[in-house]
This record gives structure tokens, sequence and C-alpha cells, in this order.
């Protein structure tokens, strides 16, 4: 019975601790592409203005 509800908790606790890594890892892969597509826009505006 004891190691039943041990079992069953570790499962629990993996599939929540799982959800949660997924969702920060997506909010992570956006934020990278956010701030690469600033950093472009910035580094293409930089160069504009000191080439103009």
């Amino acid at each position: 019975m004891e190691l039943t509800a041990i079992v069953v908790f570790a499962v629990v606790a993996f599939g929540i601790f799982f959800f949660v890594v997924k969702r920060v890892l997506r909010m992570a892969i956006r934020l990278a592409l956010v701030g690469a597509i600033l950093f472009a826009l910035l580094a293409g505006a930089v160069a504009w203005w000191w080439y103009a």
C-alpha cells in the first residue's frame, strides 16, 4: 500500500514537473527568438545610421 502511494505520487510529481518544464522551455525559446529579432533590427538601424 505504501509503495503504490509512493509510485503514484512520483508519477504525478513527474507529470507536473514535465508540464512546467515544457511551458518554461517554450517561453524561453519565444523570448530568445524575440530577442534575436530585436537585436537584428537594432544592429541594422545602427549600421544604416553609421554608413548613412
